[in-house]
């Protein structure tokens, strides 16, 4: 029996040391790994917004399908969508996810003609200063992101 289990997984082994190229994306198809995310269709309208309280902002990410066919969302994890701010010198400053764990799971959406998907974060403890955000869904298949540019205020004494 012993036998029987090595020898399969020589041959399984060589099987996949022995390598076939892997085909050539077509044009205009997706490729795989880091290279198969592409611009989001036409129909995906998106918005980011930063509501500034009392030494916080609340951001809500929405990314609306505006067009007639459902859109299919593909993730690698159980993260949906991130933000991150930069200050002014471009420097990150707050990251969302930096304190967040996700499952290791293959995922989708689908977004229906006329759908929205919202997400929500908060930075709780932003200092004074000028800011960038960055949101983004952090779907495979299709690169989505908006920026907004905020200030926040010094506090009044």
């Amino acid at each position: 029996m012993r036998r029987w289990m090595i020898a399969g997984l020589a041959a399984a082994c060589a099987a996949c040391a022995g390598g076939e190229e892997p085909a050539p994306a077509e044009a205009g198809g997706a490729t795989t790994g880091d290279d198969a995310s592409v611009e989001p269709p036409d129909d995906l309208a998106t918005s980011l917004i930063a509501r500034v309280g009392d030494g916080s902002i609340d951001f809500v990410l929405n990314v609306t399908n505006a067009g007639g066919e459902p859109i299919r969302l593909d993730f690698n994890s159980g993260q949906r969508f991130d933000v991150s701010v930069s200050d002014s010198a471009g420097n990150g400053v707050w990251h969302w996810s930096a304190d967040k764990s996700f499952i290791q799971s293959l995922g989708s959406e689908t977004l229906d003609p006329g759908a929205t998907l919202a997400y929500e974060a908060t930075w709780p403890d932003a200092p004074p200063g000028s800011y960038r955000a960055l949101g983004e869904i952090t779907a495979s298949n299709v690169e989505i992101r908006h920026t907004v540019e905020i200030q926040v205020p010094a506090a009044e004494d």
